[in-house]
């Protein structure tokens, strides 16, 4: 529903997840996530009401709603030293499937479909993407690289009045990071559709 993209969200997202390497060039992962933040629901720009309507008796109210999701994570990579100084990801794959809860999935639920284009009613969302990464190597145990990626959500979305009727949701993501040690910093975009947004955050690898 966040049409104009002018919903707010603020989460904040913990990752612990297994390295391995499998070959001599094939990298795999696997772990858990969790996240908890606030949704703004932004009434008056996203949703449309008959004027007969009166919102304030509509089963939803518009304001934050908690956030929060526990799931797993998994994906591989292959990865190929261009020079001593380089490392390339060339292709990898990654997916995550998570349990949402909260205020904001109960609002899914209520909100009618007469006052909504598209409407997400799951409590599982998972996605599956691509991704490649450069990676440079630095002196002191310090490197930097770029990331880019895209994917795909797991489900169609649909709808009754929309042109398009079916959407795939769709993202695409593009990073950087630092790495000082077991110390790594990250800043990422990810956009789509009907969401923009930015991330950063820190890792310590075990």
């Amino acid at each position: 529903a966040n049409h104009n993209l002018s919903d707010r969200i603020f989460i904040v997202q913990g990752k612990f997840h297994q390295s391995f390497q499998e070959a001599k060039n094939l990298q795999m992962f696997y772990g858990v996530q969790g996240s908890a933040g606030s949704y703004r629901v932004n009434w008056s720009d996203n949703y449309y009401y008959p004027v007969t309507l009166d919102p304030d008796k509509l089963p939803v109210k518009p304001g934050p709603k908690f956030t929060g999701s526990v799931g797993v994570l998994g994906g591989m990579n292959l990865i190929v030293p261009v020079s001593n100084r380089l490392d390339w990801k060339i292709i990898g794959i990654e997916g995550s499937v998570s349990r949402e809860f909260g205020d904001y999935m109960q609002f899914r639920e209520k909100v009618p479909d007469s006052i909504v284009t598209i409407v997400d009613r799951r409590h599982s969302p998972g996605s599956l993407g691509l991704f490649t990464d450069f990676n440079f190597k630095l002196r002191n145990k310090k490197s930097m690289g770029m990331n880019f990626g895209g994917g795909t959500g797991f489900t169609h979305l649909s709808s009754t009045v929309d042109y398009y009727r079916v959407r795939n949701s769709a993202y695409f993501i593009a990073g950087y990071h630092f790495t000082s040690d077991r110390y790594t910093g990250y800043f990422q975009g990810r956009f789509g559709d009907y969401f923009a947004g930015f991330f950063c955050g820190l890792t310590y690898r075990l």
